[in-house]
């Protein structure tokens, strides 16, 4: 499974991380071309993974949610 996919108009990237208990945590970021400058957020999503495979593979989907939600998961505190 790739890391790094592009979706509608913006390129999102698992970058997951390996703990001390030998589980995958979620993070990744979403880059947006706006013309001039890229926009760059980084996400965590929730939970953790047995594997790197399937923290990619949730670190990708909850990226698409995000992009499809218009960003305001992002927003929100």
């Amino acid at each position: 499974m790739p890391d790094r996919i592009e979706y509608r108009g913006c390129a999102i990237k698992a970058s997951p991380m390996s703990t001390a208990d030998g589980e995958w945590t979620h993070e990744g970021h979403i880059e947006r071309d706006l013309r001039r400058a890229v926009d760059d957020h980084r996400f965590c999503a929730p939970g953790r993974s047995a594997n790197r495979d399937e923290a990619v593979k949730a670190i990708l989907a909850y990226g698409k949610r995000i992009v499809d939600e218009g960003f305001s998961s992002l927003n929100a505190t």
